[in-house]
């Protein structure tokens, strides 16, 4: 019989060395992933169809606490003045900072220290609790912070709207899809020692064909004449991802849509599509089925 895995949900002890380590980790690993993910960024700033570092951001938070705020901080006040296209003063982006650090550093605590949240995701409705938060916190932070750049006549205030939601998808996609899978892969390494004699060679060979029919749906979609129709071809992605979550349930569709996201990031970095297809794609959602056809 399989032992049970217990709950995890205290943060890391309070040390120094690996507090410091964490911190430079985490520093490093943000501005690589919002340069990686900063495509067509709305009015040349943070606004992205995608946005990793407020999934990477939660994942900290969740895992550190709220001693890593500063360090949040910092991360994101130095990506700011160095990847926007649109000039942002430190000013400006100290306040947008501290915006996003204290409105992700509400949202988790709410979720330790309320929800109890098992930081493994062992439990059913772990979940649907992180995907909740990550709604309604990634919305607050989105109004906050684009209403700060409109204020600082950054942005228009007639694209407000837009700006917002566009805001709001893109952190709550980076939530949901890099939060629980930063949260999983933190998880193995803690109990490493238990779980790497049980894997077998043949999950290994079915663990590679997996990554493998990702890659080729991802080829099918991006590399035969790709063109602007190519995105209706994502439904291809369904596939792998049924496939994977059957066989290895929630840590499976976990780390396989970890993998889509990416692949998707990567691929629309080397073709000549425009990533305002996707970025309008998506806010098409948001509007009325008449607004569409029109």
């Amino acid at each position: 019989m399989s032992k049970r895995v217990t709950s995890w949900t205290d943060p890391l002890p309070d040390s120094v060395g690996p507090r410091i380590g964490l911190s430079l980790a985490y520093i490093a690993l943000y501005v690589l992933l919002d340069r990686i993910s900063f495509l067509e960024a709305l009015h040349g700033v943070d606004i992205t169809p995608w946005n990793p570092p407020a999934g990477l951001t939660v994942a900290l938070l969740l895992v550190g606490g709220g001693a890593y705020i500063p360090v949040i901080a910092v991360a994101a006040l130095f990506s700011s003045q160095i990847l926007p296209l649109t000039p942002i003063s430190p000013i400006l982006g100290l306040v947008t900072a501290l915006v996003i650090a204290g409105g992700y550093a509400a949202a988790t605590t709410l979720l330790r220290q309320a929800f109890n949240l098992d930081l493994g995701l062992n439990r059913a409705r772990d979940t649907p609790l992180l995907i909740g938060a990550a709604v309604i916190g990634a919305g607050t932070v989105a109004l906050a912070v684009v209403t700060t750049y409109a204020d600082a006549d950054i942005i228009p205030w007639f694209d407000l709207r837009e700006a917002v939601i566009q805001y709001w998808i893109g952190d709550a996609i980076g939530i949901v899809v890099f939060t629980p899978a930063f949260l999983l892969v933190w998880d193995f390494l803690r109990r490493r020692p238990a779980i790497l004699p049980r894997i077998r060679l043949m999950a290994i060979a079915e663990g590679l064909a997996q990554c493998t029919s990702i890659i080729g749906a991802l080829v099918v979609i991006f590399g035969f004449g790709h063109n602007g129709y190519s995105f209706e071809l994502f439904y291809l992605l369904f596939l792998p991802l049924v496939w994977i979550a059957v066989r290895h349930g929630l840590r499976g569709a976990t780390a396989a849509v970890f993998l889509i996201q990416g692949g998707l990031i990567i691929s629309l970095e080397f073709v000549d599509s425009s990533v305002a297809t996707v970025r309008t794609f998506q806010v098409s959602r948001w509007r009325s089925p008449r607004a569409r056809r029109g």
